[in-house]
């Protein structure tokens, strides 16, 4: 039960980040959402499950290396997932500049922000609001 709230919550978080930052950007509503009119991002709640579960084995090591890792386990979540996602439903849901980016779906910057906010989840988020959980 724990890991299916961990999911569901960090797909509802991610999708209001995603929108918001869309919606600021455009300045317009849009919802970061391919579930439409479900308010979640799978591909977050992916991501943050995928970070804890390794948060055990890399807690040790250097934090550049910490970074560096979980910034290369997101991309590569997001490189893999991208091409899926625009078949299953016809369109990309993000889509990066081909130059410097992997067929488009990520990229270093990229990375090095996936890697950025898997430690302020692991940090800050996570132990802040499942606290009480465990």
């Amino acid at each position: 039960m724990y890991w299916i709230a961990v999911f569901f919550f960090y797909s509802f978080l991610g999708w209001l980040i995603d929108s918001g930052y869309r919606s600021w950007y455009d300045r317009r509503w849009i919802a970061g959402n391919a579930l439409k009119p479900i308010p979640l991002a799978p591909i977050y709640g992916v991501g943050v499950v995928l970070v804890l579960l390794l948060e055990p084995i890399l807690h040790s090591w250097p934090i550049i290396i910490q970074w560096a890792a979980y910034g290369a386990l997101l991309a590569t979540l997001e490189g893999l997932s991208g091409p899926i996602v625009t078949r299953i439903w016809g369109r990309p849901l993000w889509k990066y500049s081909e130059d410097n980016s992997f067929r488009g779906y990520t990229d270093l910057w990229h990375a090095a922000i996936w890697g950025m906010l898997a430690m302020l989840v692991i940090w800050f988020v996570h132990p802040f609001v499942f606290s009480a959980w465990r």
